[in-house]
């Protein structure tokens, strides 16, 4: 700074003295309405940080939202693939349907009937898609069942496996058969 002098900075002015800058700030409209300006420009600024730093909470705060959805969304998948693959697991070796089959003498291992001839294994469960009437032809395996909650790409993949499994079971003029 220069020699004895004082200095608005506000206004960007020099005076000769601390009492005529203290004079100035006191009595001078431009003085005043310059500072005005800048504690409004300084409230905007706070303004607009808060608004940001709000933005990007909320942005956080969807992002979590969208992950528990996601999260929930699996969870039903995998409740109903574990559903659906419990379904299909073999029947406990001993349950009511066996213990009547045992005191009829069946054994394990034979067919049905009373000349065992019948069929050994259990009835397997076949899964039918939504809405489809008996005899569709439209069973379908665990792995290719439309689940809630599917991706649109993972239910179309699904759909066109379930097309090629029945054109590929009703067709007599495949190789090797």
């Amino acid at each position: 700074g220069g020699a004895g002098g004082a200095v608005c900075y506000v206004c960007r002015r020099k005076f000769g003295s601390a009492d005529l800058l203290a004079k100035h700030e006191e009595l001078s409209d431009l003085h005043k309405q310059k500072v005005a300006e800048l504690k409004s420009k300084e409230i905007a600024a706070i303004k607009q940080t808060v608004r940001e730093e709000q933005r990007m909470n909320d942005s956080k705060f969807l992002k979590n939202e969208k992950q528990k959805e996601r999260q929930r969304e699996q969870e039903k998948r995998d409740d109903a693939r574990s559903a659906l693959e419990d379904a299909m697991e073999p029947p406990q070796l001993s349950n009511k349907g066996t213990d009547l089959l045992r005191k009829m003498g069946w054994k394990d291992g034979e067919g049905l009937g009373a000349s065992s001839s019948g069929i050994a294994a259990p009835v397997e469960v076949k899964i039918r898609s939504a809405l489809a009437g008996i005899g569709t032809g439209s069973e379908t395996t665990v792995e290719n069942m439309i689940l809630e909650g599917d991706s649109l790409a993972t239910k179309n993949r699904k759909k066109a496996q379930m097309r090629f499994d029945t054109v590929d079971k009703r067709t007599p003029w495949r190789d090797g058969e």
